[in-house]
């Protein structure tokens, strides 16, 4: 998702990517597992993958985020659901993932 802007940048890049490939594993998410990411310690991403769909074409996988914080400021102008419960305003497009 990053492209680099000239010839140094690509460089570094591909040094950075062969680096964090040194250090890296993969998890391999099956259902009904859990997996917590510290986010402020832990550098991931996804593969691609072909998705699973029900009979009227709806994707059957499905990926629950929690964030956690120590106040709910930044969490001010989303949609409040329930106590501690956010949800992103629906006239925004959701971000796309893909490789």
């Amino acid at each position: 998702m990053v492209r680099p802007i000239n010839s140094k940048a690509a460089n570094a890049l591909r040094r950075f990517h062969d680096a964090i490939r040194q250090v890296s594993f993969g998890i391999d998410l099956a259902p009904g597992r859990l997996v917590y990411i510290d986010n402020r310690f832990t550098l991931h991403s996804r593969d691609a993958f072909t998705p699973s769909v029900d009979e009227s074409g709806r994707p059957l996988r499905w990926v629950q985020r929690v964030i956690v914080a120590p106040n709910l400021w930044n969490h001010r102008n989303l949609n409040q659901i329930k106590d501690r419960v956010f949800k992103p305003f629906a006239d925004k497009e959701p971000a796309t993932l893909s490789n």
